[in-house]
C-alpha cells in the first residue's frame, strides 16, 4: 500500500480494504555514501505541480522504483504528519530531486526548441536542473543598507560624507521611481569613497554588514511575472557562464536559508523570456527546490 493509500485510509476508514493500514516500516540501512558527496536538504515544493511531475517519463522510472521501497518511519509515516495526504507528494518530489538526472545548458535549449509544436504552439516543459542559485538584492534596499553602515564612518571624511548625503537626498525624493542602475550608482560611490581611506575594520566590512542586514530582512529582488509577484533569482546551470532567471513564489522568502547563493537542485517549468531586460531566452518558474550542502561530519 502506498503512502497515499495509507493517508486515504486514515481520512476515511471505509476506503479500500477493511484491513487496518499497516504501520510504516523502518527504512533499510542506507548504502554507505561516497566520501565528500553533498547532502540534499529539501526546502519546498508546489503541491499543485505534483500531478504534472508524475506524468513526466523521466521521473516515472524513479517513482516506480520508489514504490517498491519501504517507508521511512521518520519522514513518511502518515500517522505523524500534519497533512497525511501530502506525505506521498513530498516523498516523491524529494526522490526526484535527489535521484533525477539534471539537464545541462544544451539540454535546456533543446527542451525549449522541442516545446514549440508543429502548429507553432508553445507548451512549457518540466525539467530538473542543478547549479548555483543566486538571489540578488533589491537595489534600493542595498543602497539603504550600505548608506546606513557607511554613515558611521563619515565624520571627518569629506568624500564619504558627500556620497552619503547624495544618497540621502536621492532616497528622500517623493514618489521615487528610478531604474536599478541609478541606485547601484549611488551605492558604488559610497563603496568607492569608503575604500579610499584605510580604516580600523576588516577589508570587505561595508559589503558584509550590508549583506547581513539584507539577508535578515530577505530583501531579494522581486518581479511581477506569471500573474503574481515572485522572487527573482539567477541559476548558473553546471559550468555555463549564462545565468537563467528563476522565479519563486514571494511567500517562500522566509523559508529560504540565509544565504545569498547556494548550490541547488530544482524542478522548474521552462517558460519563454518574461522580462525584456533579461538576457537569457528562457525563464524558470520553480516548482520544487532543494539545497546541496557539504555533509556534516561526526
Amino acid at each position: 500500500m502506498t503512502v497515499g493509500q495509507l493517508a486515504a485510509h486514515m481520512v476515511n476508514p471505509e476506503v479500500g480494504s477493511a484491513e487496518p493500514a499497516p504501520a510504516a516500516r523502518p527504512a533499510p540501512a542506507a548504502a554507505p555514501r561516497l566520501e565528500g558527496a553533498p547532502a540534499l536538504q529539501f526546502i519546498w515544493y508546489d503541491p499543485d505541480e505534483v500531478p504534472r511531475m508524475r506524468r513526466k517519463p523521466a521521473f516515472q522510472r524513479i517513482l516506480r522504483e520508489l514504490e517498491g521501497r519501504p517507508l521511512d518511519a521518520e519522514v513518511d509515516d502518515p500517522a505523524i504528519a500534519k497533512d497525511p495526504m501530502a506525505v506521498e507528494d513530498r516523498r516523491e518530489v524529494f526522490e526526484v530531486l535527489a535521484r533525477g538526472e539534471a539537464a545541462d545548458e544544451a539540454e535546456l535549449s533543446r527542451a525549449l526548441e522541442r516545446a514549440v509544436r508543429e502548429d507553432g504552439k508553445f507548451v512549457p516543459p518540466l525539467a530538473l536542473l542543478a547549479g548555483e542559485l543566486h538571489f540578488p538584492f533589491d537595489e534600493l534596499e542595498r543602497l539603504k543598507a550600505t548608506m546606513t553602515t557607511a554613515a558611521m564612518f563619515a565624520a571627518g571624511d569629506e568624500a564619504l560624507s558627500a556620497a552619503v548625503e547624495e544618497a540621502k537626498g536621492f532616497l528622500s525624493m517623493p514618489h521615487l521611481l528610478s531604474p536599478p542602475a541609478v541606485a547601484d550608482g549611488f551605492t558604488k560611490r559610497i563603496e568607492d569613497a569608503f575604500a579610499r581611506v584605510k580604516r580600523s575594520v576588516p577589508q570587505g566590512y561595508l559589503g558584509e554588514q550590508a549583506e547581513r542586514v539584507l539577508l535578515e530582512r530577505r530583501c531579494y529582488q522581486r518581479r511581477a511575472v506569471f500573474g503574481a509577484v515572485h522572487l527573482r533569482a539567477l541559476l548558473q546551470v553546471g559550468g555555463s557562464s549564462r545565468l537563467v532567471p528563476a522565479y519563486l513564489p514571494e511567500d517562500l522568502a522566509k523559508k529560504l536559508p540565509m544565504q545569498a547563493r547556494f548550490r541547488a537542485r530544482l524542478i522548474a517549468t521552462l517558460e519563454l523570456q518574461e522580462d525584456q531586460y533579461e538576457t537569457h531566452p528562457a525563464a524558470l518558474r520553480v516548482t520544487a527546490l532543494g539545497r546541496l550542502m557539504a555533509a556534516p561530519r561526526a
